[in-house]
This record gives structure tokens, sequence and C-alpha cells, in this order.
């Protein structure tokens, strides 16, 4: 079983890589987990209307790679803000196994 602590880890982790490899045309910040959902936030550079689903699904993909299995539940598009809210349900939750800094 994996403890709140272990995916405050996770998430912290997978924010840290989807950052470095996308900014500054992406940039994902958790909002907040609730009941198996992850609330998170997507802004940038990048045109909300068009091709946004690819710069989530990149996220849902780096927390697959740390064990959290999980797909995207909604997506409310704030247009005029250049964001999206996004919400992810957690499927499953795998053997974690985050590295901690040196």
């Amino acid at each position: 079983m994996v403890d709140e602590s272990d995916l405050d880890k996770v998430l912290r982790e997978s924010i840290e890589i989807y950052n470095r490899y996308r900014i500054p045309e992406a940039v994902v910040e958790i909002l907040g987990v609730d009941r198996g959902i992850i609330i998170a936030k997507f802004s940038g550079h990048f045109c909300v209307t068009c091709g946004v689903i690819d710069w989530i699904e990149d996220y849902i993909y780096i927390l697959k790679d740390l064990g959290v299995d999980a797909h995207i539940a909604k997506v409310e598009y704030f247009t005029e803000d250049n964001y999206v809210l996004v919400k992810i349900r957690i499927d499953d939750i795998k053997s974690i196994d985050i590295q901690s800094p040196s």
C-alpha cells in the first residue's frame, strides 16, 4: 500500500520532470488531490484550443513511468486566460521508487 507521503513525492517528481523539458511551452502545477483525483493546471505558450491534449497526455505518461496508472477524467478550457484545468483519476499505484536528490 502506498501512503499519501509517497504519492506526494511522486507528484513533486512528476512536476519537476514535466516542467524541466516543457517550460515555457507548457507548465504543470498540482492544485490538489481529492479522493483519487489529481487537480492540475496546465499553462504556457501552447494553443489552448488545439493540441493541448498532447501536453496533458505527456504528463500522464510521466505518472505511469513513476508507477501511477491514471487517466484524464475532465478537462476545462480557460482560453481567455490561456490555461486548462484537468482532473486526473488515479486508477492504481504500483511500487513507487523515487530517488532522493543527492
